[in-house]
């Protein structure tokens, strides 16, 4: 991947507005799809947490990443955030490439709209 590299995607922060504790992030691009969860608990923060992984392309795999989310804004959203920012680092990135580490930086708005 090259720097500014777009991918279409889904964040969902741990409690987010009623949902469950555990961390979701979802990557869409016109021939894969990738996901990146934390079944309990927060990303924020500087520790790398296990993540589960998959990536669906040709086929689906499933493997073991880790990941943190050191910025967030805010930092705790709330039902009535509309915006999300965040930074978000992924290690074991793809299934291919196991020593692929990325950042991303993450720019949302709530859907649908209030």
């Amino acid at each position: 991947m090259n720097p500014g590299y777009c991918y279409d995607a889904r964040l969902r922060p741990a409690d987010y507005n009623g949902q469950s504790n555990s961390t979701r992030l979802s990557l869409f691009v016109p021939f894969w799809t990738m996901n990146f969860t934390l079944p309990v608990g927060n990303l924020v923060g500087t520790t790398f947490k296990p993540v589960k992984a998959t990536a669906i392309g040709q086929s689906a795999s499933q493997y073991n990443a880790s990941a943190r989310i050191p910025a967030m804004a805010p930092a705790a959203p709330t039902a009535a955030t509309i915006f999300v920012t965040a930074t978000i680092d992924i290690n074991a990135f793809d299934v291919d490439a196991p020593s692929c580490n990325v950042r991303l930086r993450f720019q949302g708005q709530r859907f649908p709209m209030p």
